[in-house]
């Protein structure tokens, strides 16, 4: 890409932005192997082979469109899918007997399918690149990145409710990622920074998207409970 777009960064961006929006397309695809397949593929250039750029203010336009209409929807696209697969296995599971070494390769590969949730792989994925990346956005994004940290949180909310309290395992891991985050925050005075950017209690704010006005995940409550102010 650095080639193609002949070290013009701001062509850079849009560039690595169609990209990964179209390795995110396949995240969505009604096939388990493609959708496995395309997680692993963002994982790769977001994190393993990051892009290097000597202009990072040139780059948060891209980031944040990374964030709004990559990441975040791809995480509500794929959960709902990955809810439909997981309870499609579970209803299908019967005793099999193995009888000869290629059906248990076929009963090992149907287990891997039935274990391996892309939800999960999903969700560290975007905890991981949103700590990579937020201390850019804070720097640069001094007005708006408010607003992507209350997307962020809204998607968080929608995303446990989605789980639902089939799955307390993943929603546990999805509040302490969120609970890391929050600690990150708090370390840096980022909600104080944010505060006094906005003149908005930022703090109370985030609380109150989490939460919602009608039903609220255990989970989000007990997390609050372990934070005082």
């Amino acid at each position: 890409l650095i080639f193609i777009s002949n070290n013009n960064e701001i062509v850079l961006g849009q560039m690595w932005h169609k990209t990964l929006s179209n390795i995110s397309s396949f995240g969505t695809n009604n096939d388990y192997i493609t959708r496995r397949f395309a997680i692993n593929c963002l994982h790769k250039a977001l994190l393993q082979y990051p892009i290097k750029i000597q202009n990072k203010k040139s780059f948060i336009e891209p980031l944040k469109l990374l964030f709004q209409t990559v990441l975040f929807p791809l995480l509500l696209q794929l959960t709902k899918l990955e809810n439909e697969r997981l309870s499609r296995a579970q209803s299908q599971r019967r005793p099999v007997v193995n009888t000869n070494t290629s059906n248990d390769e076929t009963i090992s590969n149907n287990k891997e399918e039935a274990t391996d949730d892309l939800r999960l792989k999903l969700l560290t994925l975007i905890f991981q690149v949103w700590l990579h990346d937020m201390n850019i956005l804070i720097e640069y994004d001094t007005n708006n990145f408010h607003i992507l940290w209350y997307k962020f949180l809204s998607t968080i909310r929608k995303f446990i409710f989605m789980v639902g309290n089939g799955n307390n395992n993943l929603v546990t891991h999805c509040c302490e990622s969120l609970k890391n985050v929050i600690l990150v925050f708090q370390a840096s005075n980022i909600f104080d920074t944010l505060a006094n950017r906005t003149n908005t209690n930022v703090w109370e704010e985030s609380w109150n998207i989490l939460i919602g006005q009608d039903t609220c995940a255990p989970q989000i409550l007990q997390l609050k409970q372990e934070f005082v102010r």
